[in-house]
């Protein structure tokens, strides 16, 4: 009688904890899905730009003009031969630098809302100009 009430006790007890628990367990999981979204979208914006500078240095005469997603809490500044991509994750600065044979015109792009925009690049006789229309 005694082993069936402790028996009975317990698995009270374990339901109450897990029903307390469950509703943090949703929440880390859905951090952890927001975060994996967000470097998604870094990585894939910088490789698209990336891909786009790399097209427009090995053909000179080659101009860029796509639309590309600018994703949220990105800042860009391009100085001498380096593209400096500064974003949010995990409520720290992550910076990536590429660096490139070619120089830029000195261009910063910061706090620019995340929605599409026309991406254009060319070359010009000193300098790679990058815009986003």
């Amino acid at each position: 009688m005694e082993k069936a009430l402790l028996t009975g006790f317990g698995i009270f007890l374990l339901t109450s904890l897990i029903s307390l628990i469950s509703p943090f367990i949703g929440i880390v999981f859905n951090f952890n899905n927001n975060q994996n979204n967000e470097l998604y979208h870094y990585a894939n914006f910088i490789n698209k730009f990336d891909i786009a500078l790399k097209q427009v240095i090995n053909n000179p005469d080659f101009v860029y003009f796509k639309e590309i997603e600018y994703p949220e809490n990105l800042n860009l500044t391009l100085e001498d031969n380096y593209a400096k991509f500064y974003f949010l994750l995990d409520e720290t600065i992550q910076v990536k630098i590429l660096e490139y044979s070619e120089l830029f015109q000195p261009s910063v792009f910061n706090n620019l809302p995340s929605e599409k925009y026309l991406l254009y690049i060319a070359k010009n006789i000193n300098y790679i100009n990058v815009s986003f229309f």
